[in-house]
């Protein structure tokens, strides 16, 4: 198994360097950088159970595998117009980010707000940024992008057999859920073109595993990691925080031994992440995202109105201008959110490819 899994790598980095030369060398060479990394962590978590390390080794690789073949079909036959528009947007964005570094004129071919995507007072400019730091070391190579996103996506595979072990203190289950994650077709999509979805969650997940660890022990080492953690998802899509940080400080002070220590130790690990995060000026980003910005009702109101003349599209009639009319639709919205797309309302193949995670 092992050596066919190896075969198969070694197979793909070659084909994939020899026929998208020198881009396609370029992006193999990140790909193995980062997934070199990986790997040393998987090690060394493992320590000495020999079986978790080769279960999750080859889930990481056989993950990844599948993430790269995505991204390089999706990048020599340019689909990312078709299944993720938004890919399109944000490499033009780092292109233009990394231009302005470079002191280099640059000609905007694309419709979307490059300009918009690349502020740090907006939310969701970390891929931009991340985009346009590969750009201005290696030249615009969308792939490489594709491929260092794909090692992420991999990586949240193992990240979460480490959170279901933990929490679950069950194999099996652990197993299962790394298996979803690693080869589910939209987990998959998302997480290798150049969107925020697998890096998000790739923080996500890597953050609940660091609370599960602070929850034993404080470690400063941990906290400045949670920090990291909580600093990504903050540049790529900031209002996650909003629902994360009070279930990270919940999970804190959630003790089934009742321990007055433990009380005191977690409660010492919010202090130290409160300060962290006040210097991401979490407090003055959630003034200015709920007061201002694309972020009033009005302006998510004429957001859904647009949003819901897609084929994917619905409550056209919906009215989220007030807070009755958000109450109103909150709960066809949950639904839609937690089930669609709905079997019978499937039309087309981008609706199609959710399905087995539904």
């Amino acid at each position: 198994m092992n050596f066919l899994i190896a075969a198969a790598a070694f197979v793909a980095a070659s084909g994939i360097s020899f026929f998208l030369f020198p881009d396609g060398a370029t992006a193999v060479l990140v790909c193995m950088s980062a997934a070199a990394v990986a790997v040393l962590t998987i090690v060394r978590f493992t320590a000495d159970d020999l079986k978790t390390r080769t279960f999750l080794l080859q889930i990481f690789v056989l993950g990844l595998l599948f993430r790269v073949v995505i991204a390089v079909i999706s990048h020599v036959y340019q689909l990312q117009e078709f299944f993720c528009v938004d890919a399109v947007a944000f490499d033009e964005a780092g292109a233009y980010l990394s231009a302005k570094w470079s002191g280099v004129p640059f000609v905007i071919q694309s419709k979307y707000e490059v300009e918009a995507l690349t502020n740090v007072a907006q939310s969701g400019w970390g891929i931009s940024w991340l985009a346009a730091v590969f750009y201005y070391v290696l030249g615009r190579n969308p792939l490489a992008v594709q491929m260092f996103i794909s090692v992420l996506g991999a990586a949240t595979a193992v990240l979460v057999y480490v959170v279901a072990k933990q929490i679950y203190s069950n194999e099996r289950v652990a197993r299962t859920a790394t298996l979803l994650v690693a080869f589910f077709p939209s987990v998959a999509l998302w997480s290798s073109q150049i969107l925020k979805d697998g890096v998000v969650i790739f923080f996500l997940v890597a953050s609940l595993a660091i609370v599960l660890k602070l929850q034993g022990r404080f470690s400063l080492k941990y906290a400045v990691l949670l920090f990291a953690c909580l600093a990504g998802i903050s540049a790529f899509r900031f209002y996650v925080l909003l629902a994360l940080i009070p279930a990270l400080i919940a999970g804190f002070f959630i003790d089934p031994q009742k321990s007055f220590r433990f009380l005191f130790v977690r409660a010492g690990a919010i202090v130290v992440v409160a300060v962290m995060l006040s210097y991401l000026g979490f407090l003055g980003s959630i003034e200015r995202t709920l007061t201002s910005g694309p972020y009033t009702l009005q302006n998510l109101n004429r957001n859904r109105e647009y949003l819901a003349t897609a084929d994917s599209g619905y409550g056209g009639k919906i009215d989220l201008s007030t807070t009755g009319g958000v109450a109103e639709a909150l709960g066809v919205g949950f639904v839609y959110m937690m089930f669609a797309p709905f079997p019978w309302s499937i039309t087309n193949l981008r609706q199609s490819v959710t399905l087995p995670e539904v």
